[in-house]
């Protein structure tokens, strides 16, 4: 690595540009998004489709880092907010019959940004069961190599 061979002044445009010569490591950031609590209507059961229900939802997006940094650089960033803005139209919708097609939905929506490599998306009813915090699906999709 850069910082290997020349010390502590290496900036991140010269790890980026390092890493640009060995495809096997592109640098990347992740954005994470932590439980979130949406109210919607979810399931397969017909006590589900009367009332809606707590849903928790948790995402991971791996983005490519980009070229000249991210600096103090908001056009260079992923927007979560608008992200979570997205996720809250897709549960408001209407009735979702299973979590894993409403993560799915999710992962969808993230690789509609080119720079998403990779979405980890967990999705959890959250009052389902008395004696369980919660159960749901986790779903993890990867970019087809171009």
């Amino acid at each position: 690595m850069a910082r290997d061979r020349i010390g502590d002044n290496v900036t991140s445009l010269d790890v980026v540009r390092e890493s640009a010569a060995n495809p096997e490591r592109q640098p990347s950031y992740t954005v994470k998004i932590r439980d979130l609590v949406l109210n919607m209507f979810i399931g397969v059961h017909e006590f589900e489709k009367a009332k809606p229900q707590r849903v928790k939802v948790s995402v991971e997006l791996t983005l490519d880092y980009p070229e000249e940094g991210i600096g103090n650089h908001y056009s260079r960033v992923f927007c979560y907010e608008t992200f979570i803005g997205r996720i809250r139209m897709i549960a408001e919708a209407g009735h979702v019959l299973l979590v894993e097609g409403f993560a799915e939905r999710i992962c969808d929506l993230a690789f509609d940004d080119r720079r998403i490599r990779a979405v980890k998306v967990e999705v959890e009813k959250l009052d389902i069961f008395s004696d369980a915090a919660g159960v749901g699906t986790l779903i993890e999709k990867f970019r087809p190599q171009d």
